[in-house]
C-alpha cells in the first residue's frame, strides 16, 4: 500500500472527523471549515507582530492589583478546597450516585455540601441551573474536574468553560470589580460571551489573560509551564516583565527561559471542544499518556521502541475506552491491550 503524505493524512482525518461529527449531531457548523477559511482570509497580516507599546510596564502593573483583588476576593473559597487527588470523593457524593461506574465532578460553594454531577461517559454537560439553586446566592464555587472525566461548564455570565480532567476552575456568581474572573489550575478552553463593559479574566499561575469575546485555551501543566492557545479574537496576556496582545493561530507559553511565541496548528483545540480528542503527527506515547488522562489509567511499554511512533488519531471523547483500544490497534502501529486498568503496548 502506497504511503499517504501528511497532508493526504490530514485530509483524512478531517473527512473522518467530520463524518463522525454530521453523524452525532447533524445540525452542527463546520468549526473547521470555518476556521480554515478565517485564516486563510487573515493569513497577509499573520506575520506583523502588535508593537510593543511603552505602557506594558503600567498595564502588568494593573493587571497584578487587579489579580490579588480577585484572589483575595475568591480566596474564602480556594483556601477551603483540596487539590484534586485521583481517588478523592466528597462523602455527599455516594448519595447522588446516578450509576455504579460513572464518572464525576463537583462543585463546590467553600462548604462542606458539593453538588455532584456523574455520567457514564467521561464528558459531563453542567448548565447554570444546575449550581445556581438560588439567584441571590453569590458565593464562590469551585469546579474540580477529577481524572478520568471532562466538563462542559456554563458559567454564570453564560459563557463556557470546557474544563479537562484533573483540572480546577475557581468562579463567582458576581462580578468582581467589574470583571468577570474566573482561577484555573489545569487546562481549559473558554468559549466567552461577548460583553465589553465586563473583560472577562483568567488567572492561570502567574499569568492573567484578559478578554471581551472570544475563544482560546490555557494549559497551566504544558510541558513549557503554562501555555495560552487563541483560536479567535483577541485577548491581552501579562506576566512579571510581559505584556502581549495575541492575534488567532499564536500560541503564548513560559518556560525557565521567558515567554515564547509561535503559531501552532488550532485543530486539536477545536477538536476537543467539539468533543473529539485529536492528534495529528504526534508520538503513540504522548497519545497514550493523554487517553490515560482523559480515562483514568496508567500506560506501560512492554515494547519501548513503539513509544516515539508518531501517528494520526481522532476518536470521540467520552468513547467506550474498548472501543478506541480497538482503533488504536486497527492503525497496526503496535499492539495495545487493557490490562485492568493499565494500557500496555507490546510487539
Amino acid at each position: 500500500m502506497q504511503d499517504n503524505t501528511h497532508a493526504d493524512i490530514q485530509q483524512d482525518l478531517y473527512d473522518i472527523r467530520t463524518v463522525l461529527l454530521k453523524q452525532t449531531r447533524p445540525n452542527a457548523v463546520d468549526v473547521e471549515r470555518e476556521l480554515r477559511l478565517f485564516k486563510a482570509k487573515h493569513q497577509p497580516m499573520a506575520s506583523h507582530k502588535p508593537s510593543r507599546r511603552h505602557t506594558a510596564l503600567l498595564v502588568s502593573l494593573f493587571a497584578a492589583a487587579a489579580v490579588l483583588l480577585a484572589l483575595f476576593l475568591l480566596r474564602p473559597l480556594i483556601a477551603g478546597q483540596s487539590r484534586i487527588r485521583e481517588n478523592a470523593m466528597p462523602q455527599k457524593l455516594a448519595m447522588t450516585t446516578a450509576a455504579k461506574h460513572a464518572r464525576y465532578a463537583t462543585i463546590s460553594n467553600g462548604t462542606r455540601q458539593a453538588s455532584a454531577f456523574s455520567s457514564k461517559t467521561g464528558r459531563l454537560s453542567i448548565p447554570q441551573e444546575a449550581y445556581m439553586l438560588r439567584q441571590a446566592d453569590a458565593s464562590p464555587r469551585l469546579l474540580s474536574v477529577p481524572y478520568g472525566c471532562s466538563a462542559d461548564l456554563t458559567l454564570p455570565d453564560g459563557s463556557v468553560a470546557y474544563v479537562h480532567a484533573g483540572s480546577e476552575l475557581s468562579f463567582s456568581p458576581q462580578y468582581i470589580n467589574g470583571k468577570r474572573v474566573v482561577i484555573l489550575d489545569g487546562e481549559a478552553y473558554f468559549k466567552v460571551k461577548h460583553d465589553a463593559a465586563h473583560p472577562f479574566v483568567v488567572q492561570a499561575g502567574n499569568v492573567t489573560t484578559t478578554v471581551y469575546g472570544t475563544e482560546f485555551n490555557i494549559n497551566t501543566h504544558a510541558a513549557q509551564g503554562i501555555a495560552v492557545t487563541l483560536i479567535s479574537g483577541s485577548v491581552g496576556v501579562s506576566a512579571p516583565h510581559y505584556s502581549h496582545r495575541m492575534a488567532p493561530g499564536e500560541q503564548v507559553s513560559w518556560s525557565a527561559s521567558g515567554a515564547h511565541e509561535q503559531q501552532v496548528d488550532l485543530l486539536p483545540y477545536t477538536n476537543w471542544r467539539d468533543g473529539f480528542l485529536y492528534y495529528d503527527q504526534q508520538s503513540l506515547e504522548s497519545i497514550l499518556s493523554d487517553l490515560a488522562r482523559n480515562y483514568r489509567l496508567s500506560v506501560r511499554f512492554n515494547d519501548r521502541s513503539a513509544m516515539h511512533l508518531l501517528t494520526h488519531f481522532v476518536c470521540e471523547r467520552g468513547a467506550d475506552i474498548n472501543t478506541v483500544v480497538t482503533m488504536l490497534n486497527q492503525m497496526g502501529k503496535a499492539r495495545i491491550r487493557l490490562e485492568n486498568s493499565t494500557l500496555v503496548v507490546t510487539k
